[in-house]
């Protein structure tokens, strides 16, 4: 995953994180997303992940926040889930930051028409998840993936997605290819006792980078 590719997409994460519109360009892109999901989430047993952890997060999904390629039920309950990704490694490039990168996930978008999704007890167990889990998948994605920023106590993250099935998979066309973008809060009195952060998340289709063509004497001149 390319450094570039990060750039463009902390915009969401850290705006949300501190409280600002935070925009950074690095080349040009085609068009900015037109659709997404949004919602909120707690992830568990822990805040930041550490080598060889993994984490599950559990959320609801806002249809009233979200500009949708499929249709969202108007009544029950949208909730996403992630479950599998593990650190595989771990940098500290500088005092005070931290990169944690995770790979091996499973992000699924389920409809219920029973509003029965609950973050009690405490702490989280197995029955807890499954209030998640249950109901109709209307998309599910494989994460392959997932990059935790620790700048400071600013955490965020973001991932690449695959959409592979669900009842509403036709509805993306080619949007197959998507990104996860988060702001993560493991600090105040918002994240129960059990649970390890609070997750701020949107979803938005991947773009694609325009080309631009230029000669070898062009190229050569960008590095003088």
């Amino acid at each position: 995953m390319s450094g570039a590719r990060h750039i463009r997409r902390r915009g969401f994460a850290l705006a949300v994180a501190a409280g600002a519109l935070l925009t950074v360009t690095t080349g040009s892109r085609a068009g900015s997303p037109e659709q997404w999901l949004r919602g909120q989430g707690l992830g568990f047993p822990v805040g930041l992940p550490e080598y060889g952890q993994s984490i599950e997060l559990v959320g609801m999904i806002n249809p009233s926040d979200s500009e949708s390629p499929i249709p969202l039920p108007s009544e029950g309950e949208l909730t996403w889930t992630l479950t599998g990704p593990v650190v595989w490694d771990l940098e500290e490039p500088a005092p005070g930051i931290r990169i944690h990168r995770l790979t091996f996930g499973v992000l699924e978008v389920r409809w219920d028409s029973e509003r029965n999704s609950a973050f009690l007890p405490n702490p989280p167990n197995a029955l807890v998840p499954s209030t998640f889990h249950d109901g109709q998948a209307l998309l599910f994605a494989t994460l392959t993936e997932l990059e935790i920023r620790d700048f400071f106590g600013i955490v965020t993250a973001s991932g690449d997605l695959l959409f592979e099935g669900g009842t509403e998979f036709a509805g993306l066309g080619d949007s197959r290819a998507w990104n996860f973008e988060a702001a993560v809060s493991i600090y105040g009195g918002g994240v129960p006792v059990g649970y390890g952060a609070s997750w701020n998340v949107e979803l938005t289709p991947a773009q694609p980078v325009s080309v631009q063509t230029s000669s070898w004497g062009g190229i050569k001149s960008l590095f003088r």
